[in-house]
């Protein structure tokens, strides 16, 4: 199964450098979106784009939401996975989404909530967050 990744990014050149050889494979095209970094994430990005499949695009400076939207927007496949580019996404999770994929859902979310799940290293405020935006959600 062909697939695209997104991923969002600002400042993230050391996650990257671990994250791009994990997720780079022969079916996989990667799109960065990156948001204005300054710590050389595009120019490593730019490096790798001689080797692999990958497309680097400036964000619109407008957030997350927007970022992933653009990278969306510019996929070659159908089927994209978002990853997020501070390491809190694992890149040994997609061949499980992908199965999924492959037995007919249309849509697979991995989360942090499920049996199994964990957000090792979030910070307390982020963990708040994410609870309160999830209660929101699951009323609306």
């Amino acid at each position: 199964m062909d697939y695209s990744i997104v991923i969002p990014t600002l400042n993230e050149v050391d996650n990257l450098r671990s994250l791009l050889p994990e997720i780079l494979g022969p079916r996989s095209e990667v799109i960065v979106v990156d948001d204005g970094s300054t710590d050389g994430t595009t120019k490593l990005v730019e490096e790798a784009m001689s080797s692999f499949n990958i497309k680097l695009v400036s964000g619109d400076k407008k957030g997350l939401t927007s970022a992933i939207l653009k990278g969306i927007d510019l996929a070659s496949n159908n089927v994209i996975v978002v990853m997020d580019g501070d390491g809190q996404h694992k890149p040994e999770d997609i061949p499980k989404l992908l199965d999924y994929m492959s037995s007919g859902y249309y849509v697979v979310v991995g989360s942090r909530y499920i049996k199994g799940g964990s957000a090792p290293g979030l910070a307390l405020w982020r963990k708040l967050l994410s609870k309160v935006a999830c209660s929101f959600l699951s009323v609306v």
